[in-house]
């Protein structure tokens, strides 16, 4: 097991994980699940970085997702326009 590294401030927690992190990510199975979520977190540092600066960017995109969303539906229900068979390759309900 990786020794603790010591964090003292608060704003010394996120280097301190980052430490950790790519510390305890050599002790990991290549391959596991533990090790590719450590990775994807590593290789997105300066993102997490600048959301624990910010405290003001929201942590998900659920408003660029809801406002994409109606053109998404509409370009999907355009697919089963224009044909007399569209009926039968409609999903079901």
């Amino acid at each position: 097991m990786a020794k603790p590294v010591p964090c003292y401030g608060k704003t010394d927690r996120v280097p301190c994980w980052q430490t950790w992190l790519a510390t305890t990510r050599k002790t990991v199975a290549a391959g596991s699940g533990t090790a590719r979520a450590m990775d994807y977190t590593l290789k997105r540092w300066p993102a997490l970085e600048r959301y624990a600066d910010s405290g003001t960017h929201p942590i998900d995109n659920n408003a660029a997702e809801n406002g994409i969303h109606p053109v998404a539906i509409g370009r999907k229900n355009c697919l089963y326009l224009g044909s007399e068979r569209a009926d039968l390759r409609l999903p079901p309900k």
